[in-house]
C-alpha cells in the first residue's frame, strides 16, 4: 500500500512538473505530497530533500510571509524533529511562531499553535524551563480566546502539565490534569482516546506522588491512592489493557499505605485487587483442551 502511494505520487508529481512547470502551486503540492508519502514508507532522507526544496520554492514565489510558505516550513521543522535533527527543527519553529504573530496577530489559532509546538518542542529537547513559559502563556490565551473547554485548549493544559512534572511540581501538574481529565470527559465522552489516556496521565501522576508521600505523609498517599482508583477503576471494562497496569499500581499503593498502618488483612486484599486489575490487561490464554480436540 505504502510503494502505491509513493508510485502514485511520483507519477503526478513527474505529470505536474512536465505539463504545469516546477513552480507551478500544483506542482507544489504534488511534491509536497510526495514527500508524506516518503515519509509514510520509512525514507526519511528522500522525505527532507523534498519539504526543504517545497519551502525554499514556495519562499521564492509566494514570499517569506505567506500562509502557504509557513505551513512548508512548520512541515519541514516537523521532519526535522522526528528525524533527530533538533536544532534544525527548534530553530525553523521559532522562526515560524515569530512570523505568525507578526503576520497573524497573537491571538490567531495558527499563531498559538506554532506556539504551543514550538514549546513542546524546547520541552522535548530539555529546555523545560522555556517551555514553561511559553506554555503558561498559550494556555492562557487559549482559555480566554477559545475558551476552557476547547480541544486544543485541553491539549494546552495537558502539555503545561507534562512540563510541570518534568521539574518536580507535581502538585500543579495534578491540578491541571485533573482538570483535562473532566473536560474531555464532559466534551468528547469518556470513552473517546484523548479522554482515557488523561484518566491514565492522571492516575499515574497521582500514584507516584502518593509512593513519595507514604513516608511522611500517609494519610496523602491514602488520598491519591483512592483518587488514582476513582480516576480508572470504574471504567476499567473498558480498556482493560489500558487502564489495567495504572489501576494495579494504585491498588499496590493502597497496599503499601495500609502495610504501613499494620493493617495487613486489608493490604493483602488490595494486593489481591492489584493482581486482578493486572491480570486484566493480559491477552487471553488460548484454551489448549479445545486445541487438542478433548
Amino acid at each position: 500500500m505504502l510503494h502505491t502511494a509513493v508510485t502514485h505520487w511520483q507519477h503526478l508529481t513527474a505529470d505536474a512538473e512536465r505539463i504545469l512547470g516546477d513552480d507551478h502551486p500544483d506542482t507544489l503540492i504534488a511534491r509536497g505530497n510526495l514527500a508524506a508519502s516518503y515519509w509514510q514508507a520509512g525514507r526519511t532522507g528522500e522525505a527532507i530533500v523534498l519539504l526543504e526544496r517545497v519551502a525554499a520554492d514556495r519562499e521564492r514565489i509566494l514570499g517569506p510571509d505567506h500562509p502557504n510558505t509557513l505551513t512548508a516550513r512548520a512541515t519541514l521543522a516537523a521532519s526535522y524533529w522526528q528525524a533527530g535533527r533538533t536544532d534544525e527543527a527548534i530553530v525553523l519553529l521559532e522562526r515560524v511562531a515569530a512570523d505568525r504573530e507578526r503576520i497573524l496577530g497573537p491571538d490567531h489559532p495558527n499563531t498559538l499553535t506554532a506556539r504551543g509546538n514550538l514549546a513542546t518542542s524546547y520541552q522535548r529537547a530539555g529546555r523545560t524551563g522555556e517551555a514553561i513559559v511559553l506554555e503558561e502563556q498559550v494556555l492562557a490565551s487559549c482559555e480566554r480566546i477559545l475558551g476552557a473547554d476547547h480541544p486544543d485548549t485541553l491539549t494546552a493544559r495537558g502539555n503545561l502539565a507534562t512540563s510541570y512534572r518534568q521539574v518536580g511540581r507535581t502538585g500543579g501538574a495534578v491540578v491541571l490534569l485533573r482538570s483535562v481529565a473532566e473536560g474531555r470527559d464532559r466534551v468528547l465522552g469518556p470513552v473517546h482516546p484523548d479522554a482515557v489516556m488523561s484518566r491514565v496521565d492522571l492516575a499515574a501522576v497521582l500514584t507516584r506522588r502518593g509512593r513519595s508521600l507514604l513516608p511522611g505523609d500517609p494519610a496523602g498517599a491514602w488520598r491519591d491512592a483512592a483518587e488514582a482508583v476513582g480516576a480508572v477503576g470504574p471504567y476499567l471494562s473498558d480498556a482493560p489493557a489500558t487502564y489495567g497496569p495504572v489501576l494495579a499500581d494504585a491498588y499496590g499503593l493502597a497496599a503499601a499505605v495500609l502495610d504501613a498502618d499494620g493493617q495487613p488483612e486489608a493490604a493483602a486484599d488490595f494486593r489481591s485487587r492489584a493482581l486482578q486489575a493486572a491480570a486484566t490487561a493480559l491477552p487471553p490464554q488460548p484454551d489448549h483442551d479445545a486445541a487438542d480436540g478433548s
